[in-house]
């Protein structure tokens, strides 16, 4: 295991790297400020305060039935994706009432309930992307919670339809496919796929492996030190996570929280002096 170093951004250094082929600290920060920003219901104030980002073209887009959200921006190099989680209120349901079957998606067995979520804004999303797309942009997923699942199934969509994302970035997320899904994503996409966790986070253990289901991606962990470890093996036991679920159902959800977990880490790891940071620190 080994923290990750960084330096002080300076005005010459970009807040996002739009053509990183490996892991990238600003990247991490910046796609963890979209993931916050695609909680915000009000699309001219995201607007403004996303300009802090060279971000442009700003639209939520969504489906009601489903309750799928996601945001779609673009700097002059990237199209990012930004896909919403699950609200604050709801996150014990997400321990409780999560449907746990599967059914068929990309490279294999994939979660029911993400997948009908995915597969509801997916024209919208395709058609939101076309229009911002120059033939040079590379995209982007990223996501937490819920929405760091589904941007992982939104790879895993394009690689099926012989197109490729240039990264994705998760923070918090659940399982969302079983081990034939992962080896597949894993073979396709795995250099290019971060999925942070911060370490007494209990959302990524939902959709457990018992029931067939895999984590795939590089495994990130955020330590109660503060460091940022990449490719390291998960520890997690039994005991540990049924400890951690009791804790998580007694409110102490910061863990989980952007704003109030994985953010600050993250922010003291980057820190930004070329750009104020976006006042976007929401409940999730």
């Amino acid at each position: 295991m080994h923290p990750t170093t960084t330096s002080r951004l300076t005005d010459d250094t970009p807040l996002f790297r739009a053509r990183a082929a490996d892991f990238c600290m600003p990247n991490s920060r910046f796609l963890g400020e979209l993931s916050l920003a695609a909680y915000e219901t009000n699309e001219t104030k995201l607007r403004s305060e996303l300009a802090n980002l060279d971000l442009a073209d700003c639209r939520l887009i969504e489906d009601l039935e489903t309750d799928t959200q996601a945001l779609v921006g673009s700097t002059r190099q990237a199209i990012v994706v930004a896909f919403r989680g699950t609200e604050p209120s709801k996150l014990k349901d997400l321990l409780t009432d999560v449907e746990l079957t599967m059914v068929s998606g990309p490279f294999g067995q994939v979660h029911e309930g993400f997948w009908e979520s995915l597969e509801a804004i997916w024209n919208k999303l395709e058609r939101a992307i076309a229009s911002r797309q120059n033939g040079q942009r590379a995209i982007w997923f990223t996501g937490h919670s819920l929405g760091g699942a589904l941007a992982q199934l939104a790879v895993a969509r394009l690689m099926q339809q012989g197109r490729s994302a240039q990264g994705m970035y998760s923070y918090g997320a659940p399982r969302c496919g079983n081990a034939r899904f992962a080896t597949q994503f894993n073979r396709l996409a795995r250099r290019s796929s971060f999925r942070l966790v911060n370490e007494a986070d209990i959302i990524p253990d939902v959709a457990p492996k018992f029931l067939g289901f895999e984590h795939c991606g590089r495994y990130c962990e955020l330590d109660d030190r503060g460091r940022l470890l990449i490719d390291t093996p998960e520890q997690h036991g039994l005991l540990q996570m049924l400890g951690e679920t009791l804790e998580f159902l007694f409110d102490c959800e910061d863990d989980h929280s952007l704003a109030k977990g994985y953010l600050p880490k993250l922010s003291a790891l980057v820190p930004w002096e070329k750009a104020p940071a976006p006042a976007l620190r929401r409940a999730a």
